[in-house]
């Protein structure tokens, strides 16, 4: 008899709302506990769908909680490309600007000059502690900006 697997799909509800994606594995559906929503049995393949599953449920828990830290409005297809990254990139204050300085310092003796990257870095230094006493926050994410109270990260 000729067994034909099926693809495995995950689906994410927030607020009633789905998404969903394929996780690029098959499995045969005589291993499947519908119930349980995972493969039943001590086979390899069995292990690795399990293993799957729930490394990607952790996955998708964490990136839940880390959107609703983030942003008021959390929905199933944010966490979805969150997941497949998918979602735009996330810039932090803070690390934007070390960036920057970072190039700045790479610039030195061609377009800057020494002093131009150390007030630079003063600044982020003074930007660092700001966030940290205003906000007990080592860095600030950039779509929350405009959230916070005060006009100098309002920007």
């Amino acid at each position: 008899m000729f067994v034909i697997n099926v693809p495995l799909f995950c689906r994410i509800t927030v607020d009633g709302q789905e998404s969903r994606f394929g996780m690029k594995a098959d499995i045969a559906p005589s291993y499947w506990d519908t119930n349980l929503g995972k493969a039943i049995g001590r086979t390899k393949e069995v292990m690795a769908i399990n293993s799957l599953i729930d490394t990607t449920k952790a996955t998708i828990f964490k990136i839940y909680r880390d959107l609703q830290e983030r942003e008021s409005n959390v929905t199933s297809e944010k966490v979805k490309n969150s997941f497949l990254g998918l979602d735009s990139k996330h810039e932090m204050l803070l690390e934007l600007f070390q960036k920057h300085n970072a190039d700045v310092f790479s610039l030195i003796g061609k377009t800057k000059a020494k002093a131009t990257y150390q007030k630079y870095e003063v600044t982020r230094k003074h930007m660092a502690s700001f966030v940290k006493s205003k906000y007990n926050l080592s860095d600030v994410y950039l779509g929350s900006a405009e959230k916070l109270s005060d006009p100098i990260l309002s920007i």
